[in-house]
């Protein structure tokens, strides 16, 4: 919990961004093998289900965090037995959507936004041996929101959450100053 708590607070007084070249199919590849490995033994998998090639300039340390804690979150709750689909897709004009949608109870919609505050855990997860310490999805939101990004959760009306990952390709000071340069080709 310790290390989650200096995450956080490092990804609330960061000053400065990384100019990391994240290639987010092979950072997710990476993060779903792991977390697949951890679900095994309770017939738990994580699949890639959908892909394209897309890069951003960021953090890569910061990336796959996010990515990680939403992934073990959803591993954590889905159904023994069942599988957590990962899609990595191109949304609006320069924009990557990665969605994460489990098996799992969901959550009660007033909690849909609170998961994502520090410390916060609902009540299910309050209960559980294995509820964690509220700190993951935090972090996950920081990170996203570090990136000019956001995150979103939502039920599923066939059973199970989905969270919803936006982020720009292109960060506010890369973009081209002038409609003449095209800088955004090099990074696609």
């Amino acid at each position: 919990m310790l290390a989650q708590a200096l995450e956080l607070s490092r990804l609330e007084t960061a000053t400065g961004a990384a100019h990391d070249n994240v290639a987010l199919d092979a950072l997710l590849e990476d993060v779903i093998t792991n977390a697949d490995y951890e679900g095994a033994p309770r017939g738990r998998k994580v699949v890639l289900a959908e892909c394209e090639r897309l890069l951003l300039t960021g953090s890569h340390a910061a990336l796959y965090s996010a990515f990680e804690n939403v992934i073990r979150n959803a591993l954590a709750h889905t159904a023994d037995g069942s599988t957590v689909s990962v899609r990595l897709t191109r949304g609006a004009p320069n924009h990557a959507l990665v969605s994460v949608r489990d098996h799992g109870p969901g959550v009660a919609e007033a909690d849909l936004v609170r998961i994502f505050e520090p410390f916060y855990r609902t009540d299910s997860a309050r209960t559980r041996s294995s509820g964690g310490t509220g700190l993951g999805l935090a972090i996950a939101r920081r990170a996203i929101e570090r990136h000019g990004g956001a995150i979103v959760a939502r039920n599923l009306s066939e059973g199970g959450l989905e969270v919803t990952i936006d982020l720009p390709l292109v960060r506010a000071e890369d973009a081209p100053l002038h409609s003449t340069s095209t800088p955004v080709a090099s990074l696609l």
